[in-house]
């Protein structure tokens, strides 16, 4: 299938590693030129020098924000677009939120996720819409989780903060009346990363047991019975954001191996 992303251009959010990095490099795969964004300059001007080495420097632009700041996202965007002269696409996308209950999670804790995913996502459209809108086509797409439709253990802000992410997505695919401009969420279940090492050494340390026992217990929850590899999950981000998926819009689509019991 040809996906129509080469010679298009976008930004994804949190691409220094994990879920970002993997799809950022399956975008450069398949064509695409991307900005790259994290909050640590000296890993992302690596990432940015190995991804330019396998692709080419001219479609790799590394962006040092923290997306948290006000105006970092409009900053970041703005750039990206001088760089590549416009955007077809843009994917949300910021490390999650500090583990444990959502009683017991501090209200600061709170704040700042809700300032990086549901503010973040809303600058995102804010900024991103209209120029999708002027140059008629554009894609924008929202990490979320799985928790969406099944809240998740031990992750009561996650749980709290991704729910609000999607209906605002929702509502802006229904508020958007462009054809060829897109708005859809992709909700991510148990993935190998750095950020689910990290949960799993948190979740064994509050329950007892080992970082291994937890990943068994959550393998023998997914239906596939294993954990997702990030390139699988990056290669359906891709999707979404292609010419191909072009009638797919105001979904929440779970790459979660079966493991919401959700009808929708």
């Amino acid at each position: 299938m040809e996906l129509g992303l080469k010679g298009k251009s976008g930004f994804v959010g949190g691409s220094s590693r994990g879920l970002g990095l993997a799809i950022a490099r399956e975008l450069l795969s398949e064509g695409a030129s991307v900005a790259i964004s994290g909050r640590d300059a000296a890993r992302l001007e690596g990432v940015a020098a190995a991804l330019a080495q396998e692709f080419g420097a001219e479609r790799v632009l590394p962006v040092a924000a923290d997306l948290a700041e006000p105006t970092a996202i409009d900053n970041a965007l703005a750039r990206a677009r001088d760089h590549f002269g416009s955007l077809q696409f843009g994917i949300a996308n910021a490390g999650g939120p500090p583990a444990g209950p959502a009683i017991a999670s501090s209200e600061g804790d709170w704040q700042r996720a809700f300032d990086l995913h549901l503010i973040g996502a809303l600058r995102f459209a804010r900024n991103l819409l209209p120029h999708f809108d002027e140059q008629g086509f554009g894609r924008l797409l929202f990490l979320t989780s799985v928790a969406v439709k099944q809240p998740l253990p031990n992750l009561g802000i996650s749980n709290g903060i991704r729910a609000g992410v999607a209906g605002l997505a929702k509502t802006l695919s229904l508020e958007s009346r462009h054809p060829a401009v897109t708005i859809n969420c992709i909700l991510p279940g148990y993935t190998r990363t750095e950020r689910l090492d990290e949960l799993a050494a948190a979740l064994a340390a509050r329950q007892g047991g080992t970082p291994g026992e937890v990943f068994e217990r959550w393998e023998a929850e997914i239906p596939l019975r294993r954990i997702a590899r990030p390139d699988e999950l990056a290669r359906v981000a891709v999707f979404l954001v292609s010419e191909a998926a072009s009638y797919i819009n105001g979904v929440a689509l779970a790459v979660d191996g079966g493991l919401s019991r959700a009808l929708l």
